[in-house]
């Protein structure tokens, strides 16, 4: 049996939770500026920094025939869901949506 990413194991949760209505997104964000580039995750307001010439994979659920909201700037790239969300570099989750949060 082989083993299943952290990214499959969430999208695997929020598939077995979602309401009628409700879709499991994700979106790939690259950084390749020449800077750090600040996600900033909504609603928590929760800031994570990619590194040059890495990408990170957003997952989240929203209601159908909607998407996560990302709007651009100069300084920080922003998201937001309208469920729950979380955000993984190199398969590996960054904590956003906390255990509590998934277990409800």
């Amino acid at each position: 049996m082989e083993a299943r990413t952290e990214i499959e194991l969430f999208k695997a949760y929020l598939e077995s939770r979602k309401a009628p209505g409700w879709h499991v997104v994700s979106y790939e964000i690259e950084n390749s500026s020449s800077n750090q580039l600040c996600l900033i995750v909504e609603p928590y307001g929760t800031q994570v920094i990619v590194p040059l010439g890495r990408k990170c994979v957003i997952v989240a659920e929203e209601p159908e025939g909607h998407a996560m909201s990302i709007t651009f700037s100069d300084h920080y790239v922003q998201v937001w869901a309208d469920g729950l969300i979380e955000v993984f570099e190199d398969g590996a989750r960054y904590g956003i949506t906390s255990t509590c949060e998934r277990e409800q």
